[in-house]
C-alpha cells in the first residue's frame, strides 16, 4: 500500500500538466490498468515481469502516454516496450534494477515533443558487485522504427551516479515552467542528488 500512495503521489506531482500522459499503467506480472474513461479498467497484453527470471518480481516500472491518452511505451528498468508491446530495437539493456522499488522514471523532453528520457536506479543488491550502475538515463526518440520509438544510439545508460537507493522521483518545475527535477540518493550517504531537465538537456548534480 505505501509503494502504491507513493507512486500515485509520484504521478500527481509529475503529471499534472498532462493528465491525459498517466491513462496506462503496466506493471508487476504482465498486470495493467487504464485510467481513460475515469474509472479502471483491467488491461491484458502488458509485459513487466517477463524479463524477470525464475522466483523473481517486477517491481518498479513507468509508464507513458501522448497527451491524447494514447499509450507510447513502458519499460520495467531492463526493456523498453513500445504501444504494441514488443521490445524496441535498441531498447533492452537498461540498467534499471529489476527489483529497483522505483527501478525507472519517464520524462517528456522540454525541448523535443518527440523524444522522453528514461531514468533509471540500480537494485540495492548490485552495490555488493560491483561495478554499480546507480542512477543513469537513456533518451528515446519516438520518430524512430516507423514511429514506434527507439532508444537513439550512443544514449544509453548515460551514468548520472555511482551508487541508487533504489528510490527516483520527479516533478514539474512550475517556478521555470517547462523543465522538471529528478531527484535520487546515494547509497549509504547523506546525500541527495537533484538533477534539473530542461530544453537544453540534463544540468550537473545539484
Amino acid at each position: 500500500m505505501k509503494k502504491t500512495s507513493t507512486f500515485l503521489m509520484l504521478l500527481i506531482s509529475f503529471l499534472a500538466p498532462a493528465q491525459k500522459q498517466a491513462d496506462y499503467w503496466y506493471f508487476g506480472d504482465q498486470a495493467g490498468l487504464n485510467f481513460s474513461s475515469g474509472t479502471p479498467i483491467a488491461i491484458i497484453g502488458g509485459q513487466t515481469g517477463t524479463d524477470v527470471g525464475p522466483g523473481g518480481v517486477q517491481e518498479g516500472t513507468s509508464c507513458i502516454s501522448d497527451s491524447t491518452g494514447s499509450l507510447l511505451f513502458y519499460t520495467g528498468g531492463k526493456v523498453i516496450w513500445n504501444k504494441f508491446h514488443n521490445s524496441m530495437p535498441n531498447g533492452s539493456g537498461l540498467f534499471g534494477g529489476l527489483s529497483s522499488t522505483q527501478s525507472s522514471i519517464i520524462i517528456p523532453h522540454p525541448g523535443n515533443i518527440h523524444k522522453f528520457f528514461v531514468f533509471t536506479s540500480d537494485e540495492f543488491q548490485s552495490y555488493f558487485t560491483p561495478p554499480n550502475k546507480g542512477y543513469c538515463y537513456s533518451i528515446i526518440d519516438m520518430c524512430l522504427d516507423n514511429e514506434k520509438g527507439d532508444v537513439i544510439l550512443g544514449q544509453k545508460n548515460i551514468p548520472l551516479l555511482d551508487s541508487a537507493t533504489e528510490k527516483l522521483a520527479a516533478c514539474y518545475d512550475y517556478a521555470a515552467g517547462n523543465s522538471y527535477w529528478v531527484m535520487g540518493h546515494k547509497m549509504f550517504s547523506t546525500e541527495f542528488h537533484a538533477w534539473h531537465v530542461t530544453a537544453l538537456g540534463i544540468s550537473d548534480t545539484v
